[in-house]
């Protein structure tokens, strides 16, 4: 009777028979498919071929190893051994390394041609050219047809209907592809009509995208007069084309936006401006209309009839001054002429003699002293009404 097994004596068997030499450091060569990178760093997909597919892993520690970013549709080549879960029953392939398929010498191509023309200083700051913030024309170098054009005339035409498109289609993929690019910028160079050029393709393997590492492209990319934007494959791909443009963006769409002004933003900007226009045009009328007011006063103030007005206002002042000074002159001087007047009368001789004084004449000579008369002589009293002419009788001293 055959030996019962149970499922974990079968899955132990299996996994020894899988430890085996022939299932450990072999090499396996296929295209990778439902590819999940996890948050742990561990990478978890599929090697597949056109008859079976084979579930795979790579851990962190190897993953920090490589040298590109793999994802669906890369074909590469794996190296590691089978091991089985005994406990979900399902066996995977362990890989240590991973490599593009063809890489090897491709990718010696690829760091010797980055080496040389970084050596050459062709992808320095000082070589870039600014773009345009408003072009008049695009022109866009890619395939004439598949999703890549789309993305780009659509976005054109959402976000700026003012400028023109022009296509120069090229062969993006294959051994054409150099000449085919290079040929197409130096032709939108040589006819001066677009402000921008956009070069892009869509996403695909290393050795579809290796045409944008050939030095005619980046030849023509680094003599090109025009700014160049590039969007070659997806946002994880480099190509020494992308190292030389004047920009480089993750995606067409991501291209044709900033080669383009958003056009909401620029009616808002437009808004913005007419409205400071008007706030300054009406600011400069009325700084000119004031400007204009005080000029005319100002030439009121300078006519003839003005002038004259002015001076005889000025001369009704000054002659109402002058009469004040005057009249206060004057009545100042009467005060004086009044009291020299009353000091006159108080020093009168008539005035004396109103009071009860007289004047004793001796002939012509008013006597002050008793001295020179005599008795019997003859003199003349003067009183305030009248003269009494009398004899002196008695002489008497005090």
């Amino acid at each position: 009777m055959d030996k019962i097994l149970s499922v974990s004596q079968i899955n132990s068997s299996i996994k020894e028979a899988l430890n085996t030499e022939a299932f450990t450091n072999i090499i396996i060569e296929g295209e990778i498919s439902n590819f999940k990178n996890h948050q742990t760093g561990n990478l978890y997909f599929a090697l597949k071929d056109a008859l079976s597919q084979i579930n795979a892993n790579m851990w962190s520690s190897y993953v920090r190893l490589l040298q590109f970013s793999p994802k669906d549709g890369d074909k590469v080549i794996c190296y590691g051994s089978v091991s089985v879960y005994e406990k979900g029953g399902s066996y995977a392939f362990n890989v240590y390394k991973m490599e593009v398929k063809g890489e090897g010498d491709l990718f010696k191509r690829y760091q010797e041609t980055l080496k040389y023309y970084e050596q050459k200083g062709y992808y320095e700051a000082r070589y870039k050219i600014s773009i345009p913030k408003y072009p008049t024309s695009i022109g866009l170098i890619t395939s004439a047809t598949g999703a890549v054009i789309q993305d780009f005339i659509r976005t054109i035409n959402r976000r700026y209907r003012l400028c023109e498109v022009v296509l120069y289609p090229a062969i993006v993929q294959g051994p054409d592809c150099p000449l085919s690019v290079s040929s197409c910028i130096k032709k939108a160079n040589l006819d001066k009509r677009c402000n921008v050029l956009l070069v892009g393709r869509g996403g695909g393997s290393f050795e579809d995208l290796f045409g944008f590492n050939d030095s005619l492209i980046i030849e023509a990319i680094h003599d090109s007069v025009i700014p160049i934007i590039t969007c070659i494959g997806h946002g994880t791909d480099k190509s020494i084309a992308d190292y030389v443009a004047d920009l480089e963006a993750p995606t067409p769409t991501a291209a044709a936006e900033l080669a383009t002004p958003d056009s909401l933003n620029l009616i808002k900007a437009l808004g913005n401006v007419e409205e400071t226009i008007r706030r300054n045009l009406k600011n400069k009328i009325e700084s000119l209309q004031n400007e204009v007011s005080n000029n005319i006063n100002l030439l009121e103030a300078l006519s003839p009839s003005a002038q004259i007005l002015s001076c005889q206002t000025k001369n009704e002042s000054l002659t109402v001054t002058l009469q004040n000074l005057l009249k206060n002159y004057l009545a100042t001087k009467s005060d004086l002429v009044l009291k020299y007047a009353s000091n006159i009368e108080a020093l009168n001789p008539q005035a004396i003699l109103a009071r009860g004084y007289s004047l004793v004449y001796q002939g012509d000579h008013i006597l002050n002293s008793i001295k020179n008369l005599k008795v019997s002589e003859d003199v003349r009293v003067k009183l305030s009404d009248g003269t009494i002419k009398t004899t002196i009788k008695e002489i008497k001293g005090e």
